[in-house]
């Protein structure tokens, strides 16, 4: 069995096209197979980015995080993860924070808040100038409001609870809560995709029923995970 290419027939001012192929025996005949490569979209990044540790800020809303493909962008944007966590040091009394993500669309802009490092999985790959990660603040353990922009528009994409101390008085040491997504699980496979062209965005806020639910001893982390790609 070798590897060979056969030409096609040329065309209006060409020599023709050199297609690849595999050649094997089948009994008295030779048989050519064609090398077909499934390629359907060129992945030019993967990356992620935490936020700094974020402190409440004791009002019924505030921004931590975003991430945008501006309508200048020329990548598709697969969001393969999205996730939050909260440690509380003190007794939250009435309810638990709800954290809520927001899928923008009208390409968005967001002027609140700090740019986060983008840090990728391959160092050789860079990411687009376009795509864009911003949280509320730029030090661990300060307060801050990313705010949502002043334009574009928005639907609910998925709401999550986070964790709440009925009270700081117990034995049983730290209270610890594993990662919340903020997307659907089954995205690690089939992601959320912000489309290159067009200005999308997902934007995450603390939407607390009582200021006194996100005070300044909830800590706040966000993290995402996602590819840069054409086609």
């Amino acid at each position: 069995m070798g590897e060979s290419f056969y030409q096609v027939a040329p065309e209006t001012g060409n020599t023709g096209v050199k297609m690849r192929h595999r050649s094997q025996v089948v009994g008295a005949n030779t048989v050519l197979q064609r090398n077909m490569l499934p390629v359907d979209r060129i992945v030019t990044y993967r990356g992620m980015a935490s936020s700094f540790r974020t402190i409440g800020i004791g009002a019924t809303t505030q921004g931590v995080f975003n991430v945008r493909n501006s309508s200048a962008s020329a990548v598709y944007v697969a969001i393969r993860r999205l996730s939050v966590q909260m440690d509380a040091t003190a007794a939250l009394l009435t309810v638990a924070p709800l954290v809520v993500a927001r899928h923008y669309t009208g390409n968005p802009t967001f002027t609140g808040g700090s740019a986060i490092t983008k840090v990728p999985f391959d160092s050789a790959l860079a990411s687009s100038a376009e795509v864009l990660i911003r949280g509320a603040t730029a030090v661990d353990g300060t307060s801050g409001d990313l705010g949502p922009p002043a334009d574009g528009s928005f639907v609910k994409a998925w709401q999550q609870w986070t964790m709440r101390m009925h009270t700081t008085t117990t034995t049983g040491g730290q209270v610890r809560m594993p990662d919340q997504s903020l997307i659907p699980s089954l995205a690690r496979r089939d992601p959320v995709v912000l489309r290159p062209g067009v200005g999308e965005a997902l934007y995450v806020f603390i939407n607390a029923v009582n200021a006194a639910d996100n005070p300044n001893t909830n800590n706040w982390i966000l993290n995402v995970a996602w590819e840069e790609y054409t086609l």
